[in-house]
């Protein structure tokens, strides 16, 4: 056999990376990833990497080796736009926080790119490192010299530094040529070590500028500045205001909000606003005070005068579509004791809540105490989005005579395939944390012996959530309800405003 015969050619070596790409066309990134390292020597190249990249990007097992893929991809020349791609596709991962910085610092060198660069700033000051965040958020305002993120995240690594007086010279800077308002934090702190005139200075620029820079409240020269735990976003503004009792000052500012958004995409809590507003129980109705979130893991209000209590699980973003107080209120009329429960650790409860204990049979554990102490006798549960992935299963075993789910997550394998990209990294990494059968409702629920009904509320036209819930549409107790027309994520907001929500805290 000659050296012409067994030397790869360049046909060759593009024939195997079209024929890896048709494997990941496929998704079936294994075979792609086996096809290419069979032959090591022959995809060593810029494209090969890439490639090798995007497979074991599919794989979902192991983002350090693909953080380290795409650190071969840059040394050998790879297109930075193109290892920016994948590398957004990981970052959320839970990988190495040294190597990632030393991959995004290159990309950022060689790719315009500010937001990635902000992204590093960020990075850097989780490592400790204030100076090359600095460099970081100087390279964002190279490119765009008015993007507020950017100011930000100088100003957070100036106050880092050795040198933090500097942050002053930051704000003013950012005064002549941010589009908007940085949002510093901590900048009355940062006020108040400034010579009391060139404060005061600075704080008539600042509000003139961006009115509500300085936060609320604030007095003329002065600066202390009190928040106060009253204090709402403009959007909840108006429930508060109902919640206050003031139902013709809060209708009145949610026609205005309306009226202000024509013409905008208005979001389901807009479009059930007015409605919502309208059947919120005023003070005197409700049968207890209302709970104070102060964004604990877990929040309870005060025990139960009619034997029901009513167990929320929070999506991702720890919340549920409102304010605890809001949802709140609809229980507290009915008398009813309410208990709301987050996960700071973004496990979707799998693993229980670590404020209450270690693992999840301790969480159900503490759960029973805390109901036995708000006098339940009858426990309804309501879980939202990724929340209600637990809320049914922690329901049935805790004695549940009914479950709410509003557009539910039913299996992590749902969400690592088709169209469901929602969090994809953080469920990869509980793919790796928990067993299989621990990640799929369908195999969880029917090792329980309570059959309490479920009923799921989801979008008919949302094909994330209609295949989510239709994965149950099998299993004893379950029933589905598609909302004819929906298309949105958000449910509740129509479910309170046809009063299903309502009804179901009488069941």
């Amino acid at each position: 056999m000659t050296d012409e015969q067994t030397t790869p050619t360049d046909g060759d070596i593009v024939e195997l990376l079209a024929q890896a790409r048709e494997f990941l066309e496929e998704r079936e990134g294994e075979s792609a990833l086996e096809l290419l390292n069979d032959e090591p020597d022959r995809t060593c190249g810029p494209e090969a990497e890439l490639v090798r990249a995007e497979a074991q990007i599919q794989m979902a097992e192991d983002f350090d080796e693909v953080l380290e893929t795409l650190e071969r991809a840059a040394r050998v020349k790879a297109e930075p736009a193109k290892v920016a791609e994948l590398y957004r596709r990981i970052r959320m991962a839970d990988i190495n926080l040294m190597k990632q910085s030393f991959l995004l610092s290159w990309i950022v060198d060689n790719l315009d790119d500010t937001e990635l660069a902000v992204s590093l700033a960020k990075l850097q000051m989780r490592r400790g490192q204030p100076g090359r965040a600095e460099v970081a958020a100087n390279r964002a305002l190279e490119i765009d010299p008015g993007m507020p993120e950017a100011h930000r995240a100088l100003y957070i690594a100036i106050l880092s530094s050795d040198t933090p007086e500097r942050a002053i010279g930051a704000i003013r800077e950012a005064l002549v040529v941010s589009r908007r308002n940085p949002r510093y934090p901590a900048l009355m702190s940062t006020l108040a070590g400034m010579e009391p005139a060139e404060a005061d200075a600075l704080k008539v620029e600042l509000t003139d500028h961006w009115p509500d820079s300085l936060g609320r409240q604030l007095r003329a020269g002065d600066l202390d500045i009190e928040m106060g735990k009253e204090f709402k976003p403009e959007s909840e503004g108006v429930y508060r205001m109902a919640l206050e009792g003031d139902l013709q000052g809060a209708l009145a500012k949610a026609e205005a909000m309306i009226e202000a958004k024509q013409g905008m995409n208005l979001s389901a809590k807009d479009l059930t606003m007015l409605d919502l507003v309208k059947q919120l129980p005023a003070p005197d109705e409700r049968k207890r005070s209302l709970v104070v979130d102060e964004y604990a893991e877990v929040t309870v209000s005060e025990p139960s005068q009619n034997g029901v209590t009513v167990l929320f699980f929070s999506d991702l973003t720890h919340r549920l579509n409102y304010d605890f107080e809001l949802i709140d209120a609809f229980a507290a009329v009915e008398g009813a004791a309410t208990m709301f429960v987050r996960d700071h650790s973004f496990r979707l409860f799998i693993g229980g809540i670590a404020s209450l204990a270690p693992d999840r049979d301790g969480t159900i554990a503490a759960i029973r105490e805390q109901l036995i102490a708000l006098n339940t006798e009858r426990l309804l549960v309501v879980g939202l989005s990724s929340g209600g992935f637990s809320a049914l299963s922690y329901g049935r075993e805790l004695g549940a005579k009914h479950i709410l789910g509003l557009s539910v997550a039913s299996s992590i394998g749902r969400f690592l395939r088709g169209e469901d990209r929602r969090a994809r990294m953080l469920i990869a990494r509980l793919n790796r944390s928990f067993k299989p059968e621990e990640l799929d409702l369908n195999a969880v629920l029917p090792t329980i012996e309570n059959e309490a009904p479920i009923d799921l509320y989801f979008g008919a036209d949302n094909e994330t959530d209609k295949g989510h819930s239709g994965d149950l549409a099998g299993l004893a107790g379950v029933t589905l309800h598609p909302i004819k027309g929906h298309t949105r994520h958000q449910v509740l907001p129509e479910l309170i405003r046809d009063g299903t929500f309502q009804a179901f805290l009488k069941t």
